[in-house]
This record gives C-alpha cells, structure tokens and sequence, in this order.
C-alpha cells in the first residue's frame, strides 16, 4: 500500500476567535499545547513507524500560532523529515504577521505553506499578507462542498454538525461516501496528543463531552501512535469509523455567529 498520507496533527485547541459550531470544539475547550519534547517525540514515532508513507505535515489547532513554542515546533518538523514531506500550517492568519515579524527567517522559508482558514471577521486577510510576503506560499484553505465541489471560495460560514438522531437501518458507508472530509481530503488523518483519528471531529470529540456531559467518545476510533503500522493507518483512513454515524444530517451553510457555547451550536436534534 504505497499510499502517501496527510497528518493533520493538532498542537492546541483553543483559538482566537469564537466561531459558532467550530468542529474542532475551540469555544468549549479548556486551554491545552502539545508541549514541545511531547510534540518531537511523536514526529520522531511517525518517522519510524510510517515515514515513508507522509506526504504532509499540517500543523493546526484550534490556533497553532498561540502555542508558545511553535516556532520550535517548525524548525523540529523541517529537521524531522526531508524536503519532499510538505510542512504546512492551517490558521485563520491573524496571529501571522506579527509571527514573521517575529521570526524574520521564516520571511524567506518557501519550504512550509500557509493555509488560512478565512472566516468573515478576517475577509480580505489573504490578499493582505500575500501582498506583503509574495515570496511565501500563502493561500485560503477550502473546506465547504462549495469551494471543494466548484472550486468557488466562499468566506467560512459552513459548520458541523453532530447528528444525534441515528438510526441503526442508515448505512454507514453511504454516510462516510458523503463526508467531505473523506470525499475531498482522500489519504488525511487527525494527530492529537499520541492518538491518530480519521477526522477533526472524532479527533476533538471528548472536549465535547466534558462540556455538555456526553458519551461520544470510543476508543475504535484511535490508533494511539504508538501502535501504528501502514496496515492501520489504511484502516483508519479509509474505512467508516464509529462516529460517522453521527455525522448523516450534518448541516452545511448557516450563517457565521460568534459561538455562544450552546450545544445546538453542534447538534442535529
């Protein structure tokens, strides 16, 4: 199986903004960063047990920038891995300029890409820092069907949504066929804090359930790194998960608001 595979591997969960129905949890989570020496020993298990299988590393949070060490972090993974292993980090961008700023080098780095996740109180963030650093490799990251169906970007205002209304007669593979995650971001997987998952929304789903009291969390949808072999990395990847079952009527397309921590914000009733 000489499959080449994106690690979308999470470093802290909270983040600057507040965005109603966030699908990484960020306005309910409790503040947490991967700390450093955790974070270059986990980079230097993927390496040993499926080095030769990455294409990408994605660093993202909640908001990557916020982690005091993140800069390290950069420099861990550019060390880490060799050139044709893409270095990228997902952001909403705010924190960036002031991060170049910062680490001056970094301004003439072209290895790591920058996707920025535009939401409506950052419009127009984009064309600003690519005017400003037109040597980097800046651009927006899609995520809606529509940016990823017809390539037409539309600024963040599509959510997820945890379907608690499941019923045992829905295939779960006819779910898993409509996941965007799985339909547009083939051969990608979710790193958290040693355990490997198949998607954002499994990867974070406990800090749910310690906000509001729920149960969703199951260990067959982990991989604890430690324990990852090529065999169950395809699985993981490729195969429905428990949680898609809850993800059958996920709502696309309501209006961007500022999350006021409430659990309709992410549950289909």
């Amino acid at each position: 199986m000489d499959i080449k595979y994106c690690f979308k591997t999470q470093v802290v969960d909270e983040c600057n903004l507040n965005c109603m129905g966030c699908d990484h949890f960020s306005p309910i989570a409790k503040k947490w960063h991967q700390p450093l020496n955790d974070f270059i020993n986990m980079m230097k298990m993927l390496r040993q047990n499926v080095g030769e299988n990455i294409k990408e590393i994605e660093l993202y949070g909640g908001e990557p920038l916020l982690h005091e060490d993140f800069y390290k972090m950069l420099i861990a993974v550019q060390i880490l891995f060799p050139k044709n292993v893409i270095l990228s980090v997902e952001t909403n961008g705010i924190l960036l300029d002031e991060f170049f700023q910062k680490h001056k080098d970094l301004q003439k780095n072209e290895r790591i890409e920058y996707q920025i996740t535009e939401y409506l109180p950052t419009k127009g963030i984009v064309d600003r820092l690519k005017e400003k650093y037109p040597n980097l490799v800046i651009f927006r990251s899609k995520h809606t069907p529509i940016e990823l169906g017809t390539n037409q970007f539309c600024y963040k205002t599509c959510m997820f949504n945890i379907n608690l209304q499941y019923k045992e007669k829905d295939n779960p593979w006819e779910i898993y066929k409509k996941c965007y995650c799985k339909s547009f971001e083939a051969h990608s997987v979710c790193l958290r804090n040693w355990k490997l998952s198949p998607c954002p929304l499994v990867m974070c789903i406990d800090v749910f359930d310690r906000y509001f009291n729920e149960h969703f969390f199951n260990n067959m949808n982990y991989v604890n790194l430690n324990d990852l072999t090529i065999e169950k990395l395809y699985q993981i990847a490729h195969y429905p998960c428990e949680h898609c079952k809850q993800c059958g009527n996920v709502v696309y397309g309501f209006p961007y608001k500022k999350s006021e921590k409430k659990k309709s914000e992410w549950v289909v009733e």
